[in-house]
């Protein structure tokens, strides 16, 4: 309820968009807390999920490509200020990438959504949600 309270708004997003953006945050670490964006921000921070799933995995497939490698902040993760705390500009700015082109480059078709369900570190939260394929 605290989440619903904080940002109304997520009521309208579609369910499966809710989830691959949960997904994709599972590369994202928290620097403040050490964690995982998704285990943090999906209850304190819901407007983190105002940035469609598009751009979370364009600006991830990006930082961990070799042309984005020189501009992370962190050489083992990708924080939260990276991806999610970046304005399409400021974004633009820092990582010299225009969105159209990081949109084109990396999109967010059935190939990357395969990818992304093979995460590591999806692969527990996957597991409790589906069973042999259907939803528990």
């Amino acid at each position: 309820m605290h989440m619903v309270s904080k940002s109304p708004s997520i009521l309208h997003l579609d369910k499966d968009d809710l989830l691959w953006r949960f997904l994709l945050l599972g590369k994202v670490i928290d620097t403040k807390t050490g964690k995982l964006a998704r285990e943090t921000y999906v209850l304190e921070k819901p407007r983190t999920f105002t940035i469609s799933q598009d751009v979370l995995y364009a600006r991830i497939k990006y930082l961990e490509s070799e042309d984005g490698m020189p501009y992370r902040r962190k050489k083992d993760y990708l924080t939260v200020r990276q991806i999610i705390g970046s304005s399409k500009e400021e974004f633009e700015n820092s990582y010299k990438i225009s969105n159209d082109e990081l949109l084109k480059k990396f999109p967010f078709d059935n190939a990357a959504q395969l990818e992304v369900v093979g995460w590591d570190v999806n692969e527990e939260i996957l597991n409790t949600i589906w069973e042999k394929g259907k939803i528990k």
